[in-house]
């Protein structure tokens, strides 16, 4: 899956950077929505991903910082107005490190549909101003594919 621009975005989140401003790592530049309180991106899935998420009705959220803090994933744009129209939630952490943890969004048959149709996902985290380096799978990482 890779960022997209949306409407309503009013923040790029870049990734690190050397005394020259030269990206240090392969993470992309994240448009966003932030308001202080929450970030808000969204995401486009290929088509080998979209035939995954069929199968899997699951998505995989990986962090790249060792805490769990509350999020939601949904199929439709999150922000009405001025307002944010989700609840962010705190889910099971499936795996943690110093470094890292994983967690799992279920998803609904309908939920999978709009995938299909739209063909994004829409990430939502509690977490100010900004939001940790972050990852997404349509298959278990648990498990040999």
């Amino acid at each position: 899956m890779l960022p997209i621009d949306f409407k309503g975005r009013n923040r790029i989140l870049h990734g690190p950077r050397d005394e020259q401003g030269n990206p240090t790592t392969d993470i992309l530049n994240l448009p966003s929505f932030t308001n202080g309180r929450y970030c808000i991106s969204c995401w486009e899935l290929n088509d080998e991903e979209k035939r995954d998420l069929q199968a899997s009705k699951a998505l995989w959220i990986h962090l790249c910082c060792p805490i769990n803090v509350e999020m939601h994933i949904s199929m439709l744009h999150p922000i009405r107005g001025y307002s944010i129209i989700v609840e962010t939630t705190l889910l099971d952490v499936l795996y943690q490190d110093e470094e890292r943890s994983i967690t799992c969004w279920p998803l609904t048959d309908d939920e999978i549909e709009l995938v299909q149709t739209t063909g994004v996902i829409w990430f939502t985290i509690r977490s100010g101003h900004t939001q940790p380096p972050v990852g997404f799978f349509t298959r278990s990482p648990f498990i040999n594919q």
